[in-house]
């Protein structure tokens, strides 16, 4: 497992384009009569960036800035298939690039994990100034609070799980920390899903077949859950149980102002050094690793209905020295302001 901070150091070979495996999808405007028809399964071919735009945002998939230019006009199929487990996504077309930064974040609030298999083609992906290259039969996790580009140099085709925080940490607990690891098409895992994401792949464009892409769906899910269970038992067990205490130390306090890494690792008998280590391998940092967790608690006292406290008595509370630098974070993390955000939360409200 590579994780996508680390760059991959490779030439990258030009893939021979690959014939269309997907059934003809149709243009947007025909696949889809109305918009409300997008809360549920659908396919469509799209050439158009507004279109695109909308169905991503409003279909149940990730908000995506989508790049189109005059060297790379829009040409893609894409299949949306929502099940209990988590809502599918198959792609496949001519090259593209999409992004995720802020703006994209904000709209959906990035409460979710991407599970990305590439079948053919393959795509660049770029975070922060690393980059990662996932090959057909590879598979790479990406989360919904993380900026990220996407490129596609050649025809490809693709799936994504769209899987909500909650129904992944049942899986897998702590996904921050499996955000951005990579498996190589010889890894086990791969191998194990390669099979079942293929077949959902083609089962996604099928809209009238929403019983085998749902079977398919569990059916991997269960698959996964298996292989981390003997996998931690082996591997990681020593770190990661340590790991896993030092986590729920300082989620006991977020609210105290000197929650430092000094003081962490002194509580766990451990080097500051030792302490760094265990989460720079999980492609983290102590600080941000707080900072987060304190901003996912302010964000949740921001959505009380009682709204009897201040923002700036909210972010006092769990462990920010002052409503600027909170409201910053808070706008870097979620792509909106802690005022902005409240607001939305009860737009409703009288």
């Amino acid at each position: 497992m590579q994780s996508l901070l680390t760059t991959r150091q490779r030439p990258i070979a030009e893939p021979e384009l690959l014939e269309s495996e997907l059934p003809h999808a149709k243009p947007f405007h025909e696949a889809v009569e109305s918009r409300e028809q997008l809360t549920g399964s659908h396919a469509a071919h799209f050439q158009d960036k507004d279109d695109i735009d909308y169905a991503f945002s409003k279909g149940g998939g990730p908000a995506l800035d989508v790049q189109v230019s005059r060297k790379t006009p829009l040409d893609v199929r894409v299949g949306f298939r929502p099940t209990s487990f988590a809502n599918v996504l198959g792609v496949e077309g001519l090259p593209a690039s999409v992004a995720r930064r802020a703006p994209q974040i904000s709209v959906d609030d990035g409460q979710f994990l991407g599970v990305l298999f590439q079948k053919a083609g393959r795509t660049v992906c770029f975070h922060k100034d690393r980059q990662l290259v996932v090959d057909p039969g590879e598979v790479t996790l990406w989360h919904g609070r993380r900026s990220f580009e996407f490129r596609m140099p050649d025809r490809f085709q693709k799936l994504c799980l769209i899987v909500p925080i909650e129904r992944f940490e049942s899986i897998l607990p702590g996904s921050e920390l499996h955000a951005g690891a990579h498996f190589p098409a010889k890894d086990a895992l791969s191998q194990l899903l390669s099979s079942w994401l293929g077949a959902l792949a083609e089962a996604v464009f099928r809209v009238d077949d929403q019983a085998s892409a749902t079977l398919v769906c569990h059916c991997g899910g269960k698959h996964v859950k298996r292989y981390a269970r003997s996998k931690e038992s082996v591997c990681v067990a020593p770190r990661t149980t340590l790991f896993d205490r030092v986590r729920a130390y300082i989620d006991r306090r977020l609210d105290e102002p000197d929650l430092f890494p000094a003081n962490i690792a002194a509580a766990h008998h451990i080097s500051l050094r030792y302490l760094h280590f265990i989460f720079n391998e999980r492609g983290l940092t102590v600080g941000g690793w707080i900072r987060m967790r304190r901003l996912d608690q302010c964000r949740a006292a921001l959505t009380d209905r009682r709204r009897d406290r201040s923002i700036t008595e909210i972010a006092l509370n769990w462990g920010f020295s002052d409503a600027a630098h909170f409201s910053r974070s808070f706008r870097a993390a979620f792509g909106t302001s802690p005022r902005e955000y409240r607001r939305r939360v009860f737009r409703d409200v009288p």
